[in-house]
Protein backbone atom coordinates (compact mmCIF):
# COMPACT_ATOMS: atom_id res chain seq x y z
CA UNK A 1 0.00 0.00 0.00
CA UNK A 2 1.50 3.17 -0.89
CA UNK A 3 2.05 5.73 1.81
CA UNK A 4 0.10 9.31 1.94
CA UNK A 5 2.63 12.12 1.28
CA UNK A 6 3.34 14.95 3.27
CA UNK A 7 1.43 18.41 3.13
CA UNK A 8 3.80 20.91 4.68
CA UNK A 9 2.48 24.28 5.94
CA UNK A 10 3.99 27.07 7.44
CA UNK A 11 2.49 30.89 8.85
CA UNK A 12 1.90 32.74 11.58
CA UNK A 13 -1.12 32.86 13.83
CA UNK A 14 -3.18 31.88 10.76
CA UNK A 15 -1.88 28.20 10.66
CA UNK A 16 -0.97 27.76 14.26
CA UNK A 17 -2.57 24.58 15.59
CA UNK A 18 -2.26 26.32 19.19
CA UNK A 19 -3.93 29.51 18.22
CA UNK A 20 -5.81 31.19 21.40
CA UNK A 21 -7.69 34.46 20.95
CA UNK A 22 -5.43 37.10 22.66
CA UNK A 23 -9.41 39.12 22.80
CA UNK A 24 -11.40 36.33 24.25
CA UNK A 25 -8.59 34.01 25.87
CA UNK A 26 -11.49 31.99 27.42
CA UNK A 27 -13.42 30.72 24.08
CA UNK A 28 -12.45 27.45 22.54
CA UNK A 29 -10.91 27.56 19.39
CA UNK A 30 -10.69 23.92 18.72
CA UNK A 31 -12.13 23.69 15.74
CA UNK A 32 -10.06 22.40 12.08
CA UNK A 33 -8.02 24.95 10.77
CA UNK A 34 -7.28 25.34 7.18
CA UNK A 35 -4.20 22.80 6.79
CA UNK A 36 -5.93 20.32 8.54
CA UNK A 37 -9.42 20.74 6.13
CA UNK A 38 -6.52 21.34 3.34
CA UNK A 39 -4.99 18.21 4.26
CA UNK A 40 -7.59 16.20 4.33
CA UNK A 41 -9.33 17.43 0.68
CA UNK A 42 -5.49 16.73 -0.83
CA UNK A 43 -5.34 13.23 1.33
CA UNK A 44 -2.02 13.84 2.13
CA UNK A 45 -0.74 13.82 5.63
CA UNK A 46 -0.06 17.17 7.53
CA UNK A 47 3.46 18.90 8.89
CA UNK A 48 2.20 21.95 10.46
CA UNK A 49 4.42 24.67 10.69
CA UNK A 50 2.44 27.61 11.92
CA UNK A 51 3.33 30.05 15.24
CA UNK A 52 1.54 32.78 16.37
CA UNK A 53 3.09 36.21 15.69
CA UNK A 54 5.89 35.54 13.73
CA UNK A 55 7.21 36.93 10.61
CA UNK A 56 8.31 35.80 7.29
CA UNK A 57 11.81 34.84 7.63
CA UNK A 58 10.99 32.35 10.69
CA UNK A 59 7.70 30.84 7.62
CA UNK A 60 10.46 30.47 5.51
CA UNK A 61 12.78 29.33 7.90
CA UNK A 62 11.25 26.37 9.44
CA UNK A 63 10.16 25.15 5.90
CA UNK A 64 13.64 25.04 4.88
CA UNK A 65 14.76 23.44 7.77
CA UNK A 66 11.74 20.66 7.31
CA UNK A 67 12.14 20.10 4.13
CA UNK A 68 16.10 19.24 4.40
CA UNK A 69 15.31 17.02 6.72
CA UNK A 70 13.31 14.53 4.41
CA UNK A 71 15.71 12.38 2.37
CA UNK A 72 13.67 11.63 -0.06
CA UNK A 73 11.97 14.77 -1.31
CA UNK A 74 9.52 12.57 -3.51
CA UNK A 75 7.39 12.04 -0.17
CA UNK A 76 6.38 15.29 0.11
CA UNK A 77 3.29 16.04 -2.20
CA UNK A 78 2.99 19.81 -1.44
CA UNK A 79 4.11 22.87 0.31
CA UNK A 80 1.59 25.60 1.15
CA UNK A 81 2.82 28.76 2.91
CA UNK A 82 0.70 32.31 4.09
CA UNK A 83 2.97 34.99 4.27
CA UNK A 84 2.82 37.73 7.36
CA UNK A 85 3.24 41.32 7.94
CA UNK A 86 6.88 42.11 6.61
CA UNK A 87 7.41 44.54 9.73
CA UNK A 88 7.52 41.67 12.01
CA UNK A 89 11.33 40.36 13.08
CA UNK A 90 12.18 37.41 13.91
CA UNK A 91 15.19 35.61 15.39
CA UNK A 92 16.60 32.54 16.98
CA UNK A 93 17.71 32.77 20.88
CA UNK A 94 21.02 31.20 22.37
CA UNK A 95 18.58 27.61 22.93
CA UNK A 96 17.97 28.10 19.30
CA UNK A 97 13.88 29.02 20.07
CA UNK A 98 12.64 30.99 17.31
CA UNK A 99 11.33 34.74 19.00
CA UNK A 100 9.94 37.55 17.47
CA UNK A 101 9.62 41.78 17.41
CA UNK A 102 6.36 42.88 16.42
CA UNK A 103 8.12 46.06 15.19
CA UNK A 104 11.90 45.35 13.83
CA UNK A 105 13.57 48.55 15.24
CA UNK A 106 15.86 48.54 11.54
CA UNK A 107 15.37 49.30 8.10
CA UNK A 108 12.39 50.72 7.11
CA UNK A 109 9.49 49.31 5.00
CA UNK A 110 10.86 49.42 1.57
CA UNK A 111 13.72 47.31 2.94
CA UNK A 112 11.15 45.16 4.92
CA UNK A 113 9.22 44.51 1.50
CA UNK A 114 11.90 44.04 -0.46
CA UNK A 115 13.14 41.21 2.06
CA UNK A 116 10.11 39.69 2.30
CA UNK A 117 9.81 39.45 -1.80
CA UNK A 118 13.18 37.86 -1.54
CA UNK A 119 12.16 35.38 0.64
CA UNK A 120 9.13 34.56 -1.85
CA UNK A 121 11.70 33.88 -4.56
CA UNK A 122 13.40 32.22 -2.15
CA UNK A 123 10.53 29.90 -1.36
CA UNK A 124 10.09 29.36 -5.24
CA UNK A 125 13.62 28.48 -5.93
CA UNK A 126 13.81 25.51 -3.23
CA UNK A 127 10.59 23.95 -4.00
CA UNK A 128 11.13 24.02 -8.01
CA UNK A 129 14.85 22.92 -7.44
CA UNK A 130 13.40 19.62 -5.05
CA UNK A 131 10.49 19.70 -7.84
CA UNK A 132 8.09 19.88 -5.12
CA UNK A 133 4.88 21.48 -6.15
CA UNK A 134 3.93 24.56 -4.03
CA UNK A 135 1.42 27.50 -2.96
CA UNK A 136 2.03 30.48 -1.54
CA UNK A 137 -0.18 33.57 -0.43
CA UNK A 138 0.05 36.84 1.34
CA UNK A 139 -2.05 35.38 3.81
CA UNK A 140 -2.69 39.02 5.93
CA UNK A 141 -2.00 42.68 4.57
CA UNK A 142 2.48 42.84 4.05
CA UNK A 143 2.56 46.07 4.42
CA UNK A 144 -0.99 48.07 4.47
CA UNK A 145 -1.21 48.11 8.19
CA UNK A 146 2.11 50.02 8.94
CA UNK A 147 1.27 52.88 6.39
CA UNK A 148 -1.93 53.51 7.99
CA UNK A 149 -0.25 53.47 11.59
CA UNK A 150 -0.11 49.75 13.46
CA UNK A 151 -3.29 49.42 15.63
CA UNK A 152 -3.02 47.99 19.48
CA UNK A 153 -2.68 44.02 19.53
CA UNK A 154 -6.47 42.30 20.09
CA UNK A 155 -5.37 41.97 23.64
CA UNK A 156 -4.27 45.79 24.21
CA UNK A 157 -7.64 46.72 23.56
CA UNK A 158 -9.46 44.20 25.49
CA UNK A 159 -7.69 44.23 28.76
CA UNK A 160 -5.69 47.57 28.45
CA UNK A 161 -8.25 50.07 27.49
CA UNK A 162 -5.98 50.63 23.96
CA UNK A 163 -8.30 52.26 20.82
CA UNK A 164 -7.93 50.61 17.78
CA UNK A 165 -7.75 54.10 16.18
CA UNK A 166 -6.63 56.55 18.82
CA UNK A 167 -3.62 54.38 19.94
CA UNK A 168 -2.43 53.96 16.39
CA UNK A 169 1.91 54.47 16.01
CA UNK A 170 1.78 57.17 13.82
CA UNK A 171 3.65 56.08 10.04
CA UNK A 172 6.56 58.14 10.25
CA UNK A 173 6.14 59.42 6.85
CA UNK A 174 3.75 60.22 3.86
CA UNK A 175 1.83 56.96 3.30
CA UNK A 176 0.43 57.91 0.36
CA UNK A 177 3.27 59.00 -1.60
CA UNK A 178 5.40 55.75 -0.11
CA UNK A 179 2.71 53.48 -0.71
CA UNK A 180 3.03 54.45 -4.56
CA UNK A 181 6.71 53.55 -4.50
CA UNK A 182 6.08 50.12 -2.68
CA UNK A 183 3.69 49.31 -5.69
CA UNK A 184 6.51 50.28 -8.09
CA UNK A 185 8.43 47.52 -6.11
CA UNK A 186 5.56 45.13 -6.71
CA UNK A 187 5.60 46.13 -10.19
CA UNK A 188 9.46 45.18 -10.86
CA UNK A 189 9.10 41.65 -9.16
CA UNK A 190 5.87 40.96 -11.59
CA UNK A 191 8.23 39.42 -13.69
CA UNK A 192 10.12 37.40 -10.77
CA UNK A 193 7.56 35.53 -9.37
CA UNK A 194 5.39 33.05 -10.46
CA UNK A 195 1.87 33.86 -10.78
CA UNK A 196 0.29 30.49 -10.89
CA UNK A 197 1.79 29.44 -7.45
CA UNK A 198 0.87 32.77 -5.91
CA UNK A 199 -2.87 33.06 -5.13
CA UNK A 200 -3.33 36.73 -4.98
CA UNK A 201 -0.29 38.06 -7.21
CA UNK A 202 0.62 41.03 -7.08
CA UNK A 203 -0.57 41.51 -3.16
CA UNK A 204 -2.43 44.86 -3.86
CA UNK A 205 -5.95 45.48 -4.76
CA UNK A 206 -4.72 49.12 -6.87
CA UNK A 207 -2.52 46.40 -9.25
CA UNK A 208 -5.35 43.78 -9.66
CA UNK A 209 -4.21 41.84 -6.20
CA UNK A 210 -5.38 40.66 -3.45
CA UNK A 211 -4.19 39.32 0.33
CA UNK A 212 -6.02 36.14 0.82
CA UNK A 213 -7.50 37.03 4.71
CA UNK A 214 -9.66 39.82 3.61
CA UNK A 215 -10.38 38.14 0.08
CA UNK A 216 -11.85 35.23 1.59
CA UNK A 217 -12.93 36.23 5.08
CA UNK A 218 -13.16 39.65 5.69
CA UNK A 219 -12.06 42.28 8.85
CA UNK A 220 -13.31 41.74 12.42
CA UNK A 221 -16.78 41.98 12.69
CA UNK A 222 -17.81 39.56 9.56
CA UNK A 223 -19.26 35.98 10.15
CA UNK A 224 -15.97 34.76 9.33
CA UNK A 225 -13.68 35.79 11.56
CA UNK A 226 -13.64 35.40 15.64
CA UNK A 227 -15.11 39.04 16.80
CA UNK A 228 -14.88 42.70 16.25
CA UNK A 229 -11.82 42.46 18.42
CA UNK A 230 -10.42 39.49 16.65
CA UNK A 231 -9.67 39.12 13.03
CA UNK A 232 -9.29 35.65 12.97
CA UNK A 233 -10.86 33.14 11.14
CA UNK A 234 -13.78 31.35 12.93
CA UNK A 235 -14.66 27.45 11.74
CA UNK A 236 -16.68 28.78 8.82
CA UNK A 237 -13.46 31.42 8.11
CA UNK A 238 -11.22 28.19 7.72
CA UNK A 239 -13.32 25.97 5.76
CA UNK A 240 -13.50 29.46 3.18
CA UNK A 241 -9.65 29.75 3.18
CA UNK A 242 -9.24 26.07 2.95
CA UNK A 243 -11.80 25.83 -0.06
CA UNK A 244 -10.38 28.90 -1.92
CA UNK A 245 -6.68 27.47 -1.99
CA UNK A 246 -8.05 24.24 -2.79
CA UNK A 247 -9.62 25.46 -5.56
CA UNK A 248 -6.33 27.14 -6.54
CA UNK A 249 -4.37 24.06 -6.55
CA UNK A 250 -7.26 21.90 -8.52
CA UNK A 251 -7.12 25.03 -11.61
CA UNK A 252 -3.79 25.87 -11.85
Amino acid sequence: MLMKKYLIVSGDSFVDRKFRSAAHPEMDVSWPMWPELLAEKLDMRLINLGKSGQGNEYIYSALQDTIEEFKDKNEIGMVVVGWSQCFRMDYQDVGGEWCTERINPYSDVFGWVKKSLRICKSLEYMCEHYNIPYVQTQMIPMYIDWLRGLPPTDQAIMFEGKDMIGDRNEYPGDAVEDEESLLKILIEHDDIINHNNFIGWPISKKLGGYNLSLETIGLQGSPYVISEYDGHPNEEGHKRLAKAIYKHIKEK
